[in-house]
Protein backbone atom coordinates (compact mmCIF):
# COMPACT_ATOMS: atom_id res chain seq x y z
CA UNK A 1 0.00 0.00 0.00
CA UNK A 2 2.81 2.44 0.87
CA UNK A 3 4.49 1.58 -2.43
CA UNK A 4 1.32 2.54 -4.31
CA UNK A 5 1.11 5.82 -2.38
CA UNK A 6 4.77 6.59 -3.14
CA UNK A 7 4.22 5.90 -6.85
CA UNK A 8 1.18 8.20 -6.90
CA UNK A 9 3.13 10.95 -5.11
CA UNK A 10 6.03 10.67 -7.58
CA UNK A 11 3.65 10.67 -10.54
CA UNK A 12 1.78 13.80 -9.41
CA UNK A 13 5.00 15.54 -8.31
CA UNK A 14 6.33 15.16 -11.87
CA UNK A 15 3.27 16.79 -13.44
CA UNK A 16 2.93 20.41 -14.51
CA UNK A 17 0.22 22.64 -13.05
CA UNK A 18 -1.82 22.24 -16.25
CA UNK A 19 -1.51 18.45 -16.05
CA UNK A 20 -2.64 18.47 -12.41
CA UNK A 21 -5.61 20.68 -13.39
CA UNK A 22 -6.56 18.20 -16.10
CA UNK A 23 -6.38 15.22 -13.73
CA UNK A 24 -8.34 17.15 -11.06
CA UNK A 25 -11.14 17.77 -13.56
CA UNK A 26 -11.61 13.99 -13.82
CA UNK A 27 -10.90 13.24 -10.12
CA UNK A 28 -14.26 11.47 -9.80
CA UNK A 29 -12.72 8.61 -11.83
CA UNK A 30 -9.73 8.21 -9.46
CA UNK A 31 -9.38 5.78 -6.58
CA UNK A 32 -9.66 7.24 -3.09
CA UNK A 33 -5.91 6.92 -2.59
CA UNK A 34 -5.21 8.66 -5.90
CA UNK A 35 -7.58 11.49 -4.95
CA UNK A 36 -5.79 11.91 -1.62
CA UNK A 37 -2.37 11.92 -3.28
CA UNK A 38 -3.52 14.40 -5.92
CA UNK A 39 -5.03 16.67 -3.28
CA UNK A 40 -1.83 16.48 -1.23
CA UNK A 41 0.32 17.48 -4.23
CA UNK A 42 -2.00 20.35 -5.13
CA UNK A 43 -1.88 21.54 -1.51
CA UNK A 44 1.91 21.14 -1.33
CA UNK A 45 2.24 23.50 -4.31
CA UNK A 46 -0.36 25.91 -2.88
CA UNK A 47 -2.38 25.67 -6.10
CA UNK A 48 -6.00 26.79 -6.29
CA UNK A 49 -7.27 23.65 -8.02
CA UNK A 50 -10.44 21.85 -6.91
CA UNK A 51 -10.95 18.12 -7.35
CA UNK A 52 -14.08 17.41 -9.37
CA UNK A 53 -16.21 14.95 -7.37
CA UNK A 54 -18.71 14.25 -10.18
CA UNK A 55 -18.81 14.71 -13.94
CA UNK A 56 -20.02 18.10 -15.11
CA UNK A 57 -23.26 17.60 -17.04
CA UNK A 58 -22.95 18.57 -20.67
CA UNK A 59 -25.54 20.96 -22.04
CA UNK A 60 -27.95 19.35 -24.42
CA UNK A 61 -27.38 20.16 -28.07
CA UNK A 62 -30.98 19.23 -28.95
CA UNK A 63 -33.33 22.22 -29.33
CA UNK A 64 -36.12 22.63 -26.80
CA UNK A 65 -39.52 21.60 -28.18
CA UNK A 66 -41.92 24.49 -28.66
CA UNK A 67 -45.11 24.50 -26.64
CA UNK A 68 -48.51 25.35 -28.06
CA UNK A 69 -48.94 28.25 -25.63
CA UNK A 70 -46.12 30.21 -27.26
CA UNK A 71 -43.25 32.31 -25.93
CA UNK A 72 -45.02 33.58 -22.78
CA UNK A 73 -44.63 30.15 -21.12
CA UNK A 74 -40.87 29.81 -21.71
CA UNK A 75 -38.90 29.27 -18.49
CA UNK A 76 -36.48 31.95 -17.39
CA UNK A 77 -32.93 31.11 -18.42
CA UNK A 78 -31.27 32.76 -15.41
CA UNK A 79 -33.22 30.75 -12.82
CA UNK A 80 -32.36 27.49 -14.61
CA UNK A 81 -28.61 28.23 -14.62
CA UNK A 82 -28.34 29.06 -10.92
CA UNK A 83 -29.00 25.51 -9.64
CA UNK A 84 -26.38 24.15 -12.08
CA UNK A 85 -23.74 26.55 -10.74
CA UNK A 86 -24.60 25.63 -7.15
CA UNK A 87 -24.41 21.91 -7.94
CA UNK A 88 -21.03 22.40 -9.62
CA UNK A 89 -19.67 24.27 -6.59
CA UNK A 90 -20.80 21.45 -4.29
CA UNK A 91 -18.98 18.77 -6.31
CA UNK A 92 -15.48 20.16 -5.85
CA UNK A 93 -13.42 19.64 -2.72
CA UNK A 94 -10.02 20.83 -1.61
CA UNK A 95 -8.65 19.19 1.53
CA UNK A 96 -7.73 21.54 4.37
CA UNK A 97 -6.53 21.60 7.97
CA UNK A 98 -9.38 21.11 10.46
CA UNK A 99 -7.78 23.59 12.86
CA UNK A 100 -6.68 26.59 10.73
CA UNK A 101 -8.40 25.64 7.41
CA UNK A 102 -5.15 26.06 5.46
CA UNK A 103 -4.74 23.99 2.30
CA UNK A 104 -1.03 23.57 3.09
CA UNK A 105 -1.48 20.01 4.31
CA UNK A 106 0.86 17.06 3.87
CA UNK A 107 -0.02 13.39 3.83
CA UNK A 108 2.32 11.66 6.30
CA UNK A 109 1.34 7.97 6.29
CA UNK A 110 -1.43 5.41 6.05
CA UNK A 111 -2.32 3.23 9.07
CA UNK A 112 -3.79 -0.03 7.78
CA UNK A 113 -6.46 -1.70 9.92
CA UNK A 114 -4.55 -4.57 11.63
CA UNK A 115 -7.49 -6.98 11.34
CA UNK A 116 -8.41 -6.53 7.69
CA UNK A 117 -5.20 -4.95 6.29
CA UNK A 118 -7.60 -3.08 4.01
CA UNK A 119 -7.15 0.48 2.79
CA UNK A 120 -10.92 0.95 3.15
CA UNK A 121 -10.67 0.69 6.95
CA UNK A 122 -7.40 2.61 7.17
CA UNK A 123 -6.63 5.97 8.75
CA UNK A 124 -4.76 8.69 6.90
CA UNK A 125 -2.18 10.66 8.91
CA UNK A 126 -1.91 14.34 7.95
CA UNK A 127 -0.02 17.41 9.12
CA UNK A 128 -0.49 21.11 8.42
CA UNK A 129 2.54 23.12 7.29
CA UNK A 130 0.80 26.35 8.26
CA UNK A 131 -0.01 25.64 11.94
CA UNK A 132 1.78 22.33 12.69
CA UNK A 133 -1.41 20.45 13.60
CA UNK A 134 -1.40 16.63 13.14
CA UNK A 135 -4.56 14.57 12.67
CA UNK A 136 -5.96 11.28 11.38
CA UNK A 137 -9.04 10.73 9.29
CA UNK A 138 -10.65 8.06 7.18
CA UNK A 139 -10.09 9.95 3.93
CA UNK A 140 -13.77 10.69 3.40
CA UNK A 141 -15.00 14.25 3.08
CA UNK A 142 -17.31 15.29 5.90
CA UNK A 143 -20.41 17.35 5.15
CA UNK A 144 -20.38 20.82 6.69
Amino acid sequence: MNEQWRELQENYAGMSEDELQSVAQDAYDLTDMAKQALGAEISRRNLKIDLQAAPVPEESAAPEPETEAGPETEPETESEEQPQETAEEETSYTPHCPRCHSTEIVFQSLDLDPLTKSAFDSKYNWSCDACGYHWKDDGIEKET
